[in-house]
C-alpha cells in the first residue's frame, strides 16, 4: 500500500503533464508443505519513463524487492535479452519460425510478473544509435559490452556487437555426448555483427560472429535467415554454420555444427490453412570424443479449419504433430514424436474450446476452456489434465476480467504414480488493475 500511495504521488506532483499509466498486480500462493508465497508488481509509466518495483515474499525473514527503471538514455532492473545478445550466447539454438533474426537488439527492461535473475544496466551514449551495457543472470559470468546500430535507411540496416566475458573454469568431462566439453576459464571476447535487409513482403538477414579466448582457440559463427510473405503464403529458412571452436559469452560450446531448415504456412485459403516446417542439424564430433550422434532430424505439420455454422456460431479444428530423429553413428534409430488436435464452438459471446494430445513416450493431456466475453466483462474457466508414466497433473484456472480489474484462481496437484492422495497441490488467487490518464485498459498478464 505504501508503494502505491509513492506512485500516486509521483504520477500527480512529480509528473503533472505527463500521460501516466499506473499497474498493479499481486499474486498469493499456498501449498500443502509451505506457508505461502507473496508477489507484487508495481508499474508506472510515463510519456518515456517507466518505474517498476517487484516484491517476492516466501516467509517472513526471506523478503525480496527489486527495482527498475527505464528512460530515453538509462536503464536499469530485471532484463531481457533481443537480437544479437541471444544469437551469440546460443549459436544454432534457433529454428526458422523464430523472431530472433528480425529483431533489433538490445537490452529491455523486463516487466513480466516474474521477471528471472538476469539484472542490467545499459547506458545510451546516442540514443538509437551507440550503447554501453552489463548483465548477469545467477549462475552466470558478468558480460560487459557496447552495441551499435547503423539504420543507412528504412530497408538496410546494420547492428554491430562487442562483449567481453570471464567464466569460470570447467574441467569436468565424462565423454558422454551431452555433456559440455572442458573449458579453461579466462577472458572471452564476442565480437558480432547483423546485416538486415527489409523489401515489400520480404526480409533477409546475415549474422556474422568471432570469439576470441585468452586460453582457447578463436571461433566464428555465421547464419542466414529469410522470411518471404504474399498473400495467403508465408515462406521462411534458415541456415547457419558454427565453427567447433566458437565459444559463447559463458564459455559453453555449442551442439551443432550446421543447421538448415524452412517452415512454409498456407492461408488461409478460404476456411482452410496448412503450416510444415523441417530441419536438419549435425551435431560436434570433434569436440565429442565420446559422441555417436550422426544428425538429428525434425518435422512438423499443421493443419486448420474454421467453418461458420448458423446464427454467428462457427466451428474451428487444429490438428498439428512434430517428429524428432536421432540417428546415431552405428545406424541405430530414436524417435520422438507428438501429436496435437483441438475443437472450438464459437460465438461473439461464448466460445467452447477442447484440447488435446500425446506422445510416443505414453504422456496424454486434455484442456477444456469455456469463455464469455461481453465487452466490459470478460469469464473464462479451463481445466486440464496430464498423465505422465509417473505422474498425474491436473490444473484449473478461472480467470475474471471487469473494466480495469482482473482477477483469477489457479488450482494444481501432482499425483506422482497416480496415488489416492495429493503429493503436491499449490493454490494460486492474484488479481491485477490497470488506469491510463483517467481511462481503463486491460494490460497483458
Amino acid at each position: 500500500m505504501a508503494s502505491l500511495l509513492v506512485c500516486l504521488f509521483l504520477s500527480t506532483v512529480a509528473f503533472p503533464a505527463a500521460s501516466v499509466e499506473l499497474c498493479l498486480r499481486s499474486e498469493l500462493e499456498a501449498g500443502l508443505e509451505d506457508t505461502g508465497k507473496l508477489r507484487e508488481r508495481l508499474l508506472l509509466d510515463f510519456t518515456d519513463i517507466r518505474l517498476i518495483l517487484f516484491a517476492k515474499v516466501h516467509e517472513p525473514e526471506a523478503a525480496a524487492i527489486r527495482l527498475g527503471v527505464r528512460t530515453p538514455v538509462f536503464l536499469a532492473g530485471p532484463v531481457s535479452k533481443r537480437g544479437l545478445l541471444r544469437l551469440v550466447e546460443n549459436p544454432l539454438g534457433f529454428s526458422a519460425a523464430g523472431d530472433v533474426f528480425q529483431e533489433k537488439s538490445g537490452l529491455y527492461l523486463n516487466s513480466e510478473f516474474d521477471p528471472g535473475s538476469r539484472t542490467g544496466l545499459k547506458l545510451a551514449l546516442i540514443p538509437g544509435y551507440l550503447e554501453l551495457f552489463g548483465y548477469q543472470r545467477q549462475g552466470q559470468p558478468l558480460k560487459i559490452g557496447a552495441l551499435t546500430n547503423f539504420p543507412v535507411n528504412k530497408s538496410f540496416q546494420i547492428e554491430s556487437l562487442g562483449m567481453v566475458s570471464q567464466p569460470e573454469e570447467r574441467l569436468s568431462f565424462t565423454e558422454w555426448f551431452s555433456d559440455p566439453p572442458p573449458f579453461p576459464g579466462g577472458v572471452i571476447i564476442n565480437i558480432s555483427s547483423r546485416i538486415r535487409l527489409t523489401w515489400p513482403g520480404s526480409k533477409l538477414a546475415l549474422s556474422a560472429a568471432v570469439s576470441g579466448a585468452e586460453r582457447a582457440r578463436s571461433g566464428f559463427l555465421m547464419q542466414l535467415h529469410g522470411d518471404l510473405h504474399r498473400p495467403g503464403i508465408g515462406l521462411k529458412g534458415i541456415a547457419a554454420y558454427c565453427d567447433p571452436a566458437y565459444l559463447s559469452p559463458n564459455g559453453e560450446y555449442g551442439d551443432w555444427l550446421t543447421k538448415v531448415g524452412g517452415q512454409l504456412e498456407i492461408g488461409p485459403v478460404g476456411a482452410y490453412s496448412l503450416s510444415c516446417a523441417y530441419e536438419k542439424a549435425l551435431p560436434r564430433l570433434d569436440i565429442f570424443p565420446g559422441a555417436y550422434l550422426a544428425f538429428r532430424d525434425l518435422a512438423a505439420l499443421k493443419a486448420g479449419l474454421v467453418y461458420p455454422l448458423w446464427r454467428g456460431w462457427s466451428f474451428s479444428a487444429r490438428v498439428g504433430g512434430r517428429k524428432k530423429v536421432f540417428c546415431s553413428t552405428r545406424g541405430t534409430w530414436t524417435e520422438e514424436a507428438e501429436c496435437e488436435l483441438s475443437a472450438a464452438f464459437s460465438h461473439e459471446l461464448l466460445a467452447l474450446k477442447l484440447e488435446g494430445g500425446l506422445d510416443l513416450e505414453g504422456s496424454t493431456w486434455a484442456r477444456l476452456t469455456p469463455s464469455l466475453d461481453t465487452g466490459p466483462l470478460e469469464l473464462s474457466m479451463s481445466y486440464e489434465r496430464v498423465f505422465k508414466p509417473a505422474i498425474e497433473i491436473i490444473t484449473a484456472k478461472l480467470d475474471l476480467s471487469v473494466l480495469e480489474w482482473r482477477i483469477y484462481l489457479r488450482a494444481r496437484l501432482e499425483n506422482p504414480f497416480r496415488r489416492l492422495w495429493a503429493e503436491d497441490f499449490t493454490l494460486t488467487l492474484g488479481w491485477e488493475t490497470t488506469t491510463l490518464s483517467g481511462q481503463t485498459k486491460s494490460p497483458p498478464p
